[in-house]
């Protein structure tokens, strides 16, 4: 039997940053960890922009973070701050637990090579069930 967990984790290590990131930021709307999503660099104008805050504030919050404009994703810290980093999967996102919530709650978090495989997966187990009963 193949196993699910194994396959997923395989699959999450194996994929773009941008590919992760959209499927930890899937993952933190379903548990409710939205202060912990991630956004690209390209992102920061339009957000900051979005929620009306003047120069002085954008210096503040990266003031009291490690915030780099020249990495590729960003981050508030918990405490207000911004971080950024240019390995988004080896500094915020814990594909362990990501691979876990995709398993246990049979959710793909929006990503279709995810559901095909985890379809994939059920469909030859159950096959092989079924042979192991004959």
């Amino acid at each position: 039997m193949r196993d699910m967990r194994e396959e997923v984790m395989e699959t999450l290590n194996d994929m773009k940053d941008y590919e992760l990131v959209a499927i930890h930021n899937e993952y933190c709307d379903e548990v409710n960890y939205v202060d912990d999503r991630i956004y690209s660099m390209g992102e920061f104008n339009e957000l900051y922009c979005m929620d009306g805050k003047s120069p002085l504030d954008i210096i503040m919050d990266a003031y009291g973070g490690s915030f780099n404009p020249n990495d590729d994703w960003f981050r508030w810290d918990g405490l207000g701050n911004l971080e950024s980093t240019d390995y988004p999967e080896n500094d915020w996102i814990d594909v362990d637990e990501i691979a876990d919530y995709i398993v246990e709650n049979d959710d793909a978090l929006r990503n279709d090579d995810i559901r095909d495989l985890m379809d994939e997966i059920e469909a030859e187990n159950e096959e092989e069930e079924e042979d192991e009963e004959e």
